[in-house]
Parts: structure tokens; sequence; C-alpha cells
């Protein structure tokens, strides 16, 4: 994990063993046409008007590059020219998520440190971005963290390889509390491994969470594969490789948009592929098909 198409309706496909159907990949709007280069961890408005992503130069797996995040409008049913975010450009920032209320947006970045900690921008007045600030050190740690998610309670889910996981990298939770948050809380053996579970997504009810895992048994790639798991009560079910959608490059940075209609996600397609391209791809009976196999012992 760590080395990191005009809406022709020009579809990518490839066979499923889903019901011996094939799953529609569909290109990232705001991209139609981007095939070459680095686009991945996408995040949207509600209403699907507003996307922000993130674009970075060099070669997937083979050169670390500065990241930035970008952001296009959709008016007039067409998607703007994506931009630099006006707080992004000038350091590495990566992970953007807009937390449910669509005022705050977490990202990591390495800006003022060594490391890659979670750092959040809140909405003005006006509706314009203020400056970024960084979480404090009860959620941030001298290792590196990825991912912030939000759900619609309020918790924060991360991923970081700080001291003490069980592994690489592991999954964590910092529960909201009236003052900001709790201290974060391994997600526990069931969900992390003496691997690395890396960049997540999890429902706005908490209750389905994908996470990117590196060197399990079961990976179709070296370096990620998309994993899920559900949430019944206060227990995890094991995670089940998503073999529908892993291929034997990266596949990272999944999010649910669209009450669950649909997930967008990023692969590089091949462990041999310099590139990273984001799709989008129905996910309502994958849903159905992973719950129904879902083991909680």
């Amino acid at each position: 994990m760590k080395a990191f198409i005009s809406f022709t309706f020009l579809v990518l496909s490839f066979t499923s063993q889903l019901s011996g159907q094939s799953i529609e990949r569909l290109p990232f709007e705001p991209l139609p046409d981007h095939k070459e280069g680095i686009i991945y961890a996408p995040t949207f408005s509600s209403d699907m008007k507003e996307a922000y992503f993130v674009k970075r130069g060099g070669q997937w797996g083979r050169t670390a590059e500065k990241s930035t995040i970008y952001y296009s409008k959709k008016e007039g049913g067409k998607w703007s020219v994506p931009v630099v975010a006006s707080f992004s450009g000038e350091f590495s920032d990566n992970a953007p998520h807009l937390s449910p209320d669509e005022k705050t947006i977490y990202f990591t970045s390495n800006r003022g440190t060594t490391s890659t900690d979670i750092w959040k921008v809140e909405k003005d007045i006006n509706g314009d971005w203020k400056a970024p600030t960084r979480l404090n050190d009860s959620i941030n740690s001298p290792g590196r963290e990825y991912s912030p998610r939000l759900t619609n309670n309020g918790d924060l889910y991360f991923a970081s390889d700080r001291e003490g996981g069980l592994g690489q990298g592991d999954i964590y939770i910092a529960k909201k509390t009236s003052n900001g948050f709790s201290s974060p809380e391994n997600l526990g053996s069931l969900v992390n491994t003496p691997t690395g579970e890396w960049n997540l997504c999890i429902s706005h009810n908490g209750k389905i969470l994908i996470v990117e895992a590196s060197g399990r048994s079961e990976n179709k790639s070296g370096y990620g594969d998309l994993y899920i798991s559900f949430k019944k009560g206060n227990r995890w079910s094991t995670p089940q490789n998503m073999e529908d959608l892993n291929t034997t490059g990266s596949d990272l940075y999944a999010e649910f948009v669209d009450n669950y209609r649909y997930m967008y996600y990023a692969s590089s397609d091949s462990l041999a592929s310099p590139n990273v391209n984001i799709y989008r791809v129905k996910i309502q009976s994958l849903l159905r098909k992973y719950r129904g196999s879902a083991n909680y012992n």
C-alpha cells in the first residue's frame, strides 16, 4: 500500500463470479478520459455536484511525488475542469473526506511535520474554506496516519502505523465526545492483522467497513486488496476479500455514494501499471452477496 472515460459511457468491464454477470466499471465523471497518471481518493457532496480527489505525479509504486487535492463542480449537467483545492497545493495532501454535514474536510498531510498527520479544514460563514488545522496529539502520533473518515454520529475512523498496533498498519476509531474525540481505539484482531490495513471506507451509519489490506494470503495483489466487513451489535464480521473487484494491482480508497447504490474506488489494474484510475460500480448486489456470507464467529 505504502507505495502507494465526455461521459460517452465508455464502459470498462471485467468478468465477475457474481451470478455469472460482468461488473461494469464506469469512468470518473470529472476526468472521464483519464488514462495516464495517478488519481485516487474521491469524496463527493451528497447531491453529487461537488467532488474532491487526489492527483499525483510520478509512477505508482515506483516514485513518490507530491500529492495534491483537486476540486470539480457539476453545473448544467457538466463537470468543471478540476482545479487545485483552495487549501491544497503547497504540501503533500491526501485522502480528503467531506464530512456528512459537508462543513468540514478531513485529510492527511505532511505540512509542518516530518510525518503524515490528520488535518481538517472548515467552511466559514460565506462557504469558503478556512486555513487547515491539525488534529491534536490525542489523535495524531509520531507515526503516519491515513484515510480519516467520519460517521453520521461523529466517530472518526482512520488507519495508522503507530507503535502498539497489531501489524504494519491498523484501523482505529476515535469516538465523538462533547469536546472532540476520545483516545483512538484499535479495532482489534478480527479486522487488523500482523500484515497491514490501510485506506478505509466506513458507511455513514458505521455498519459497513471496507479496508485496503496488504500481505494477506487471500490477496490477488502484492500491494493491496479491498476487504469488506459488516458490524452486528458491537462485533465486526471477518473481513472478506472483494474478489469481484480486486485486481493484481492496487485496489484502494473506496467511497459509497447515492445511498449505497454506487461505490467509487481506485485501481492500478495490474502490478506492472504505473497509472491509477478512479472507477464507479453498482454496489448493492455486491453488498447483498458479502453480507449473506458474513461470518461473525
